[in-house]
């Protein structure tokens, strides 16, 4: 019997997980606060080790969704199939996209453009990702 059991988030749980940090890294850089970089690195770290199933996001989520009693994200099919094929590899995303924003907090303490560059890129893919 496995201590640790692995929960399969949904898709949609894991598209507004997407949603949510894509916008914080936005937020960030719009706001240029290095605040948000922190926030996307804590809601990750704790992502992964939910493995998103308990993650703020998915919690947000439900609650979304209690109030306004519909799903908030829709899928379509193709997404759905995607999701099917891949849904294994989200853990190895999540932690990809920890090290990335670790590496671009670290790189904006010696050169904050340099910083907020990799922040840019990263919540465009993000939020491509999303929707596609």
């Amino acid at each position: 019997m496995s201590f640790f059991h692995y929960h399969t988030p949904t898709p949609r749980e894991v598209k507004f997980n997407r949603l949510i940090l894509g916008l914080l890294l936005i937020a960030g850089v719009i706001s240029q606060r290095i605040e948000f970089l922190y926030c996307y690195f804590v809601i990750s770290l704790i992502s992964i080790a939910t493995l998103i199933h308990y993650s703020p996001t998915t919690y947000l989520y439900k609650v979304i969704i209690f109030f306004f009693e519909k799903p908030f994200c829709t899928i379509s099919p193709a997404y759905e199939r995607s999701y099917a094929m891949h849904k294994e590899s989200e853990l190895f995303e999540l932690g990809l996209r920890l090290i990335v924003v670790s590496i671009a907090i670290y790189v904006h303490s010696l050169a904050p453009l340099a910083g907020w560059l990799i922040a840019i890129f990263m919540g465009i893919f993000m939020m491509i990702s999303t929707f596609f």
